[in-house]
């Protein structure tokens, strides 16, 4: 999280310094949370059809490509707008199944009686990845440029794919 939130301010900071156009700005943080918005039921969906382990895998492998492509279009001075747009829109898709899939998961990953401090522990790590992400994605932004914070975002996602691959599951609590 901390990776997608250091993303996530770098996407507002490089649009704007882009276009000094707070409609791009906004645009591009519309093809970033609006899949999440429109899209995050037929995420449920797609928990509730397939393997949630596997499909976290394979959305974790997607947004980290997308991340490294989201870098490849940004390493240049003037990088297309809509290449910007259109893979953010596409990470934005991947969150939208990502998100609901994790929740889906989490019932499985401990016992009846650890839920709630396994839920408390998932909230606590979320907010506090939205104070620490920004943090240094704007070091890193304001130091090396967003295609290494993409980057850097990006090698995060191995690091879901390996938890997601050494983590046991068991039955989900009912």
């Amino acid at each position: 999280n901390i990776g997608s939130w250091m993303q996530n301010v770098v996407l507002g900071a490089l649009a704007y310094d882009l276009t000094k156009s707070p409609s791009f700005v906004g645009v591009l943080l519309f093809a970033q949370l609006g899949p999440l918005l429109l899209f995050s039921l037929v995420g449920g969906l797609l928990a509730d059809a397939f393997d949630r382990r596997r499909l976290l895998v394979a959305v974790s492998l997607l947004q980290g490509v997308l991340s490294l492509g989201l870098a490849w279009v940004a390493r240049v001075e003037d990088p297309s707008r809509a290449a910007l747009v259109g893979i953010v829109f596409l990470i934005g898709m991947g969150q939208a199944v990502f998100g609901p899939t994790y929740s889906a998961l989490l019932p499985a990953l401990v016992g009846r009686q650890d839920l709630p401090g396994a839920i408390s522990l998932n909230s606590a790590q979320m907010n506090g990845s939205r104070v620490i992400g920004p943090i240094i994605g704007a070091a890193l932004f304001a130091r090396f440029g967003a295609d290494v914070v993409f980057i850097v975002n990006a090698a995060s996602y191995l690091l879901v794919i390996w938890s997601l691959t050494a983590v046991s599951i068991g039955t989900p609590c009912t």
